[in-house]
């Protein structure tokens, strides 16, 4: 690998820790290690290298409008069946047994980067999981990845079962 294409690399991988912790703060996911205490937040937070500070805001001023676009079950069955979209199910394929939304893909998340032959560049993508915390870190690694066709269904199996929608299995 060539040393530029290695600090390409490198670089990506900075700003998807940088983006994932940031969004795993931003959850209140720190909360449980550390109970409001926020010296020790503020100790943290002065200790974020200038190089992530500015890969994360590069990153959040370069996000696309509707980067997570897809709020209802009619729009996904407007896209799916308007747009041919390919519907992507990052859960673990123990979960994606279980169950999933009609005509979806099982491409854990942990998998996404090395399973990008199977993701489609040429029309719309819709991320979705449990509950949206994977949608938003699959949705932030694809983008870092430098695919500009994903959206995300926030509501994701929750949000499917809720509007009355069924589970294939």
């Amino acid at each position: 690998m060539k040393a530029t294409n290695q600090k390409g690399v490198l670089k990506m991988w900075k700003q998807l820790l940088a983006i994932s912790l940031s969004f795993f703060f931003w959850v209140g996911g720190f909360t449980n290690l550390v109970a409001n205490n926020s010296h020790l937040n503020q100790v943290l937070a002065a200790t974020v290298s200038p190089e992530i500070e500015q890969a994360v805001d590069n990153f959040l001023t370069e996000i696309p409008r509707g980067f997570y676009g897809v709020k209802d079950v009619n729009e996904i069955e407007r896209l799916v069946e308007k747009e041919n979209a390919q519907l992507i199910d990052v859960r673990e394929p123990l979960e994606y047994a279980r169950g999933h939304i009609l005509n979806a893909v099982n491409i854990p998340l942990r998998d996404l980067a090395k399973k990008q032959d199977k993701i489609a560049t040429d029309k719309p993508v819709i991320l979705y999981c449990s509950v949206g915390y994977r949608t938003a870190i699959g949705l932030a690694t694809l983008h870092l990845l430098g695919y500009d066709n994903v959206l995300g269904y926030p509501p994701s199996v929750q949000g499917w079962k809720a509007a009355g929608k069924s589970l294939n299995r």
